[in-house]
């Protein structure tokens, strides 16, 4: 629900990688938005879905008083995009909310390990027309609903879980763009002979016209798991279950 007394700020570049998952579907209108909420180990975790995709994006220096959907306009976006800053000497680029308002802040400093130690700062930009907040978006900031609870839908790690290769990411996009026809839409198969763990991998698509290969990259060494930070429900005990 809205919640008139929320505060937040949290990197604007990291905000927008969670905008890439928010839905435009009027009809569920909560999903229209970045839901923001305190993370248990620290800063802020951010959380975006069209019901098809989830991404979750955690600012660990973020800054964050309730939660709340944040549903920010086009100008507001390209305003908080580092690549478009039209002020070059503050090259950071921060979204900061304060009672139903969002401003774009700038800061030339090169790192800020922990927002909650200049918060009252850039709060109080909001009093005066400041040039560190060089863009506004006044009303509609916050959307009045219920987002889901997201974490239901994430698997829990078992020891039938095992990892696929790994591929660059941008080469993989691109070889799946070239599959599809933008008039249908399409989806991807990654195929690929167990044999053969570090050899190409087949992308079939519905159309049979077209197919691609991509080569996985080294192998990651880091162990399989979720970020320490993410909170997931506790398994039920084992005697719960068989109660059931």
């Amino acid at each position: 629900m809205l919640n008139k007394d929320f505060r937040l700020i949290v990197s604007g570049p990291l905000f927008l990688r969670a905008w890439a998952c928010v839905s435009t579907e009027e009809t569920r209108y909560y999903l229209n938005g970045v839901h923001c909420e305190p993370c248990k180990t620290g800063g802020v975790t951010m959380v975006a879905t069209d019901g098809h995709r989830l991404v979750c994006v955690r600012d660990p220096a973020g800054f964050i008083e309730g939660s709340g959907i944040v549903s920010l306009d086009a100008q507001m976006r390209k305003a908080l995009a580092t690549k478009s800053a039209r002020v070059t000497a503050f090259p950071k680029r921060f979204l900061v909310i304060r009672e139903g308002r969002a401003g774009a802040l700038g800061t030339g400093t090169e790192e800020v390990k922990d927002n909650a130690s200049v918060a009252d700062e850039w709060f109080g930009y909001f009093e005066r027309l400041d040039l560190n907040i060089f863009a506004f978006q006044w009303r509609d900031v916050l959307i009045d609903g219920k987002f889901p609870d997201w974490r239901r839908v994430i698997p829990k790690f078992n020891d039938n879980m095992k990892a696929s290769n790994a591929f660059n990411a941008v080469l993989l996009k691109q070889v799946a763009r070239a599959l599809r026809d933008d008039e249908v839409p399409a989806s991807v198969r990654l195929v690929q002979d167990v044999k053969a763990k570090d050899g190409p991998t087949v992308l079939l698509s519905d159309d049979m016209n077209a197919f691609g290969v991509i080569m996985p990259m080294r192998a990651v060494t880091r162990a399989i798991q979720y970020p320490e930070w993410l909170d997931l429900p506790k398994p039920a005990p084992a005697h719960a279950e068989a109660a059931e």
